[in-house]
C-alpha cells in the first residue's frame, strides 16, 4: 500500500506534467496583445519614444483600440497597461505573480541600486524586508502620524523662506531636503548648498533617467556588462561607476554623521538613531537571527531620501502651476480657508476637514501633472492569461499613470484643472476616482511611503495659499511671462523651473508667517 508521501509526490508529477502538456501550449498558442509592427532581432527598438512616453504609449493604445499592448525591445517583452480597470485587475487581483520588479542591469547592478526597496525584486527576502518590525514603524498609516509635526514645522520653515527668498523650486527642494534629513537621519539642512543635499542630488538624478525602460542597450542586451571599460562604445561602464560611486556617498556620508552624532549621545531621533537603538537591543538579547543589520539600516535612511525628496518637490511644483494658470483657483482656496481660519492662525493637519475644496486642489494637482507618469515597472514572473491574449513570463509591465488620469471617461475635460470634479454638495466625492489610487504604484509594490507623501503635500500647499498670493511674473519691459511647463525627462516628471511672484496677501498674513516660524512643532518628540 502507498505512503502518504508517495500518493503525493505522484500527485505532484501528475499536476506538474498536466500543467507542461496542457496549459503551457494552451498560453503559447495564444496570441500576443496588440501593438505597432516589430523589426526582425531588434522589435520595436526604433520606434520608441525618447521623451514623454506616456504620450506615445497612450497613442498606441488609441491607434490599436486596446488598452493594453505589447512591445519588444531585443529580446525584453513591455506589456502597456492603459487604464485603471487592466492594472487594477492585472497589478492588484494577480498580484501574486505581477510584483516583480525590473531588474535593470544598468541601475541595479553597475550602478549598484539594489539596496533599494523599490527596486528590489519580489520575493522572501523583500516580504520579510518590508513587513520587519524596522520597516513597518516607518511606512504604517500610525506611524505616519508620528512624523506629522516635522512636516508641519518643515512648511511653516518654507513660508519664511519664501518671505525673505521668492525663489520657489530652490525653497522647495531645500523644504524636502531639511524635512527628509531630519527625519531620516537627525541632521540640519541649514542652506541650499549643504553638502549632503548636493550629494544626494548628484546620486538621484542619473537613477531617474536610467531606469526607464530602453534607457540603456545594456538592460535589453546584458552580455553588455562584460565588456572592458576601455573598448569603444562601453561608455555606459564608465558612466555606471562615476554614478555607483556617487551613491556610496549618498548612503555612507550622512549616515556616518549620524552614526558618530548618536556615539557622542548628543543626537536628535530619526531613522538611523532609533533602528541603530533596536538593533542593538537585539544584539543585547543575545538574538541569533537579527531582523536586519547595519547595511540595512543605511539604506531604509537612503530610501526614504531617494523615495521622497523629488517626488515632493514636484507634486507641489504643479499645485503652484496651477494657480498661476487658473488664478480663479487659488483665490477660492483662499476664501474656503479665510472661511474656516480668518485670519488668527495658519492651518494645520486637523483643518483638513473642514477644507475640501483646498484638499481636492492637491489631488487635481496628482491628477493633473503626476509626478511619476509611468509608475516603475513590474515584472509578470509566470506565463499568463488575459483577455485570450499571452503575457510572456519576464515581460515588463509598465502602468501608464498619465493615461488613467487622463481618461476622459473619469475625468471629463482631462486637461483642464478642475478641482471642482472631485467635490459634491461642498465636500469631497467618494465617487469620483482619487487620483491616489493610481499615482503611488499599484499592487504589493505600492509606494509604502504613501501614507506621509499626501500630508507633506497637503501642509505646505495649503499654508501656502492662506498667506500667498502667486501670480505671473512680469519682465522688465512689462510683459507677462508665461509658466514653463517643460519637465526634466526621467522616471520623475520635475519641472524645469518656476517663475512666478509670490508675496504675503496682507500684514496679517505676513505676521502669521513671522511668528509661526519660531515654533518648532517636533519638540518633546
Amino acid at each position: 500500500m502507498l505512503s502518504v508521501e508517495a500518493l503525493t509526490l505522484f500527485a505532484a508529477y501528475v499536476a506538474t506534467i498536466w500543467f507542461y502538456r496542457w496549459m503551457r501550449p494552451r498560453t503559447r498558442s495564444l496570441p500576443l496583445p496588440p501593438g505597432p509592427k516589430r523589426l526582425l532581432f531588434v522589435g520595436n527598438y526604433f520606434s520608441m519614444p525618447s521623451s514623454c512616453e506616456w504620450v506615445t504609449y497612450s497613442k498606441w493604445c488609441k491607434e490599436y483600440n486596446s488598452d493594453i499592448i505589447y512591445l519588444k525591445v531585443f529580446g525584453m517583452s513591455m506589456i502597456v497597461l492603459n487604464t485603471y480597470e487592466t492594472s487594477s485587475e492585472l497589478l492588484e487581483s494577480r498580484s501574486s505573480i505581477y510584483s516583480g520588479r525590473l531588474q535593470s542591469t544598468m541601475v541595479n547592478e553597475l550602478m549598484g541600486w539594489d539596496f533599494d526597496l523599490g527596486f528590489a525584486q519580489y520575493g522572501e527576502k523583500w516580504s520579510a524586508y518590508l513587513n520587519s518590525k524596522f520597516s513597518r514603524n516607518l511606512f504604517h498609516p500610525a506611524a505616519a502620524e508620528l512624523y506629522k509635526p516635522q512636516l508641519l514645522t518643515a512648511a511653516r520653515d518654507f513660508l519664511l523662506t519664501c518671505l525673505e527668498d521668492p525663489e520657489v523650486l530652490s525653497n522647495l527642494k531645500l523644504m524636502a531636503a531639511k524635512t527628509i534629513m531630519r527625519i531620516s537621519y537627525g541632521l540640519d539642512v541649514t542652506s541650499k548648498d549643504d553638502p549632503f543635499v548636493k550629494t544626494a542630488e548628484n546620486a538621484m538624478k542619473p537613477v531617474s533617467t536610467a531606469i526607464l525602460p530602453g534607457a540603456f542597450l545594456v538592460d535589453m542586451l546584458p552580455i553588455l556588462k562584460h565588456v572592458p571599460d576601455w573598448v569603444p562604445g562601453a561608455g555606459f561602464k564608465r558612466q555606471a561607476k562615476d554614478w555607483n560611486n556617487k551613491r556610496l556617498d549618498m548612503l555612507n556620508l550622512p549616515y556616518e554623521a549620524a552614526k558618530q552624532a548618536l556615539n557622542s549621545g548628543k543626537f536628535r531621533p530619526s531613522i538611523v538613531s532609533q533602528n541603530l537603538q533596536r538593533l542593538q537591543e537585539e544584539v543585547d538579547a543575545k538574538n541569533v537571527r537579527y531582523s536586519i543589520d547595519e547595511e540595512d539600516v543605511k539604506a531604509i535612511a537612503g530610501v526614504v531620501y531617494t523615495g521622497g525628496a523629488d517626488t515632493t518637490v514636484t507634486a507641489i511644483s504643479s499645485c503652484i502651476l496651477a494657480a498661476l494658470e487658473y488664478p480663479e483657483v487659488l483665490r477660492k482656496a483662499q476664501q474656503e480657508i479665510h472661511d474656516v481660519l480668518g485670519e488668527i492662525r495658519l492651518p494645520d493637519f486637523t483643518d483638513m476637514d473642514s477644507l475640501p475644496y483646498c484638499t481636492a486642489v492637491v489631488k487635481e494637482a496628482m491628477r493633473w501633472r503626476p509626478v511619476l507618469p509611468i509608475n516603475l515597472p513590474h515584472q509578470v514572473m509566470t506565463d499568463d492569461e488575459y483577455r485570450g491574449y499571452r503575457i510572456p513570463a519576464g515581460s515588463i509591465i509598465i502602468q501608464n499613470a498619465w493615461a488613467m488620469l487622463h481618461d476622459e471617461n473619469v475625468y471629463p475635460d482631462p486637461f483642464a484643472f478642475k478641482p471642482e470634479r472631485f467635490i459634491r454638495h461642498g465636500k469631497l466625492d467618494p465617487s469620483v476616482r482619487d487620483p491616489t489610487k493610481i499615482c503611488f504604484g499599484a499592487g504589493r509594490r505600492i509606494c509604502p511611503g504613501r501614507f506621509m507623501a499626501f500630508p507633506a503635500v497637503w501642509i505646505t500647499v495649503v499654508s501656502m495659499m492662506a498667506v500667498f498670493d502667486i501670480e505671473k511674473s512680469v519682465d522688465e519691459r512689462g510683459n507677462v511671462i508665461e509658466p514653463d511647463h517643460g519637465f526634466a525627462p526621467g522616471i520623475v516628471s520635475s519641472p524645469n523651473r518656476i517663475t512666478c511672484t509670490i508675496k504675503p496677501r496682507s500684514k496679517e498674513a505676513e505676521a502669521l508667517i513671522q511668528a509661526s516660524a519660531s515654533c518648532d512643532y517636533t519638540q518633546g518628540l
